[in-house]
């Protein structure tokens, strides 16, 4: 849901795990499926906070997706946003953002809009986490997928003061300890309308239990051998790291 402003979050409206009703339409510049303007007024709040067990069951009626069907999928019919159960976790890696990108952002992000009316600046962060898994198809030869996760972003932000010799070490050990299997973890996964075929990990969830997962995009038969932005069934390569640059 979008536009949102930024006092939902910075302002403590509608703090994490909050339940809410609220009134949407269908966005009219978006033709992702899941993409809706929220009526920010009619928002009511349900329960202030909910419960791990009322997220569980949350998460667990959820359809379960296959990421290598996702990348694979044509077309503006297949889902935008999906729970993705990993099989295997490889690694958490980082990478240095491009310097003069990074301050393009920052000028661009200070310039401020209608929303964002007394907002604090943004940080942008420095570096970027990726994930590399192997999702749920027996084909699948990796996925590495940027995580853009609020909390691995305040991380970045913070964690250099507190741990200024080993901080980029200590947040990978911190996300693959979300991602142990002992946690029965999935990612919530999406794309950008702007480059609907790069999916980011938008975060994480836990006591996920693996069911058999809903098929996306080509009615139930194989997946194709080769997904169109290389992240199907070859060796782990990025895709994502375009959707950062201006």
């Amino acid at each position: 849901m979008f536009p949102v402003s930024w006092k939902w979050f910075w302002g403590k409206e509608h703090p994490k795990y909050q339940v809410i009703d609220i009134e949407v339409s269908k966005h009219d510049r978006d033709q992702r499926p899941e993409s809706y303007r929220p009526l920010l007024e009619t928002a009511v709040v349900v329960r202030e906070k909910s419960t791990p067990a009322q997220r569980r069951d949350a998460l667990n009626a959820l359809p379960q997706l296959q990421m290598c069907d996702l990348v694979a999928a044509k077309g503006w019919g297949r889902p935008s946003l999906g729970l993705v159960v990993p099989r295997q976790i490889n690694a958490i890696t980082s990478d240095r953002q491009n310097e003069a990108a990074q301050r393009k952002r920052m000028s661009l992000s200070a310039q401020g809009s209608l929303l964002d009316q007394g907002a604090p600046r943004l940080h942008l962060p420095q570096y970027l986490f990726r994930v590399d898994y192997l999702c749920m198809d027996p084909g699948c030869g990796g996925h590495r997928q940027t995580i853009v996760d609020w909390e691995i972003s305040e991380a970045e932000r913070k964690w250099p003061e507190m741990y200024p010799d080993d901080f980029i070490e200590r947040i990978k050990a911190k996300w693959l300890g979300l991602l142990d299997p002992s946690r029965k973890p999935a990612l919530f996964v999406g794309n950008q309308h702007q480059a609907p075929q790069g999916f980011l990990v938008l975060g994480i969830g836990r006591d996920v239990t693996p069911v058999a997962p809903t098929r996306v995009g080509h009615d139930g038969a194989a997946p194709p051998p080769q997904a169109n932005d290389g992240t199907g069934t070859g060796p782990p390569r990025n895709t994502e790291a375009r959707l950062f640059e201006i």
